[in-house]
């Protein structure tokens, strides 16, 4: 039955993802922390530039990540397909 509710279309459909919001915020922590740093603000700035680089790096690994996996978990179209398979 939730099949016949399903939607074919001949071109791909992004999942919606967390990675870009949290990413944005972690750019967004990591740029604060280095402003604060190189303008000396407070003693406590190269820890929040600390958090914000790793927040970045764990969102691009995580990122990554999920694009890796998506082709070997999911079935796709045949037009979304088409130039990964070789034709000779």
């Amino acid at each position: 039955m939730a099949t016949a509710q399903t939607k074919h279309h001949d071109y791909h459909l992004v999942d919606p993802s967390p990675w870009p919001v949290v990413g944005s915020i972690s750019a967004f922590i990591m740029a604060v922390g280095a402003i604060t740093w190189m303008h000396h603000m407070f003693s406590a700035a190269p820890i929040i530039f600390g958090v914000g680089t790793v927040g970045v790096l764990y969102t691009m690994a995580s990122w990554w990540g999920d694009v890796i996996r998506k082709p070997s978990t999911r079935a796709t179209t045949p037009a979304s397909c088409s130039c990964i398979t070789a034709t000779a």
